[in-house]
């Protein structure tokens, strides 16, 4: 439970839903490797103290595009980006499957990766068989200094 919000403590309730609560939680950690450039690569995500790529079948129906690179590329502290797919070394770890990012009710591109949806973290025994990769070409001069 987070220090910042007050309560009447567990089990205490009033069973009305006008104060119900959730919480979100933010900060996938991404970086991009094996690009031509600094602001390009395969993107990769952090998850159980390992990087691994995104994987997807570029040929199928969940190909992923513009939304998705854009999204990924303002996490990274850019203006905006393009997706192109690439290809992975073998044995490359894929942690995540068919990310999609929705817009809202007004067309604009959700907020943040952790408003996009995938098919769920990749199984370690699962992650060989992917070598297609979800790569962007990040542009836009506002790179956030690390």
């Amino acid at each position: 439970m987070s220090n910042n919000c007050t309560s009447a403590g567990w089990g205490v309730h009033n069973c009305d839903h006008g104060e119900d609560v959730g919480l979100r939680c933010r900060g996938l950690r991404l970086r991009l490797v094996g690009g031509n450039t600094p602001t390009s690569g395969r993107v990769e995500v952090f998850h159980a103290g390992v990087w691994g790529g995104i994987g997807n079948d570029f040929n199928g129906a969940a190909v992923v595009g513009g939304r998705e690179a854009l999204v990924i590329c303002r996490a990274l502290g850019y203006g905006g980006g393009t997706f192109y797919p690439m290809g992975g070394e073998s044995g490359a770890r894929v942690w995540m499957l068919w990310i999609k990012c929705p817009a809202d009710r007004n067309g604009s591109v959700v907020a943040t990766p952790e408003d996009c949806n995938f098919s769920g973290w990749v199984p370690e025994y699962d992650y060989y068989r992917w070598t297609n990769f979800f790569g962007v070409n990040c542009t836009g001069s506002n790179r956030v200094q690390e």
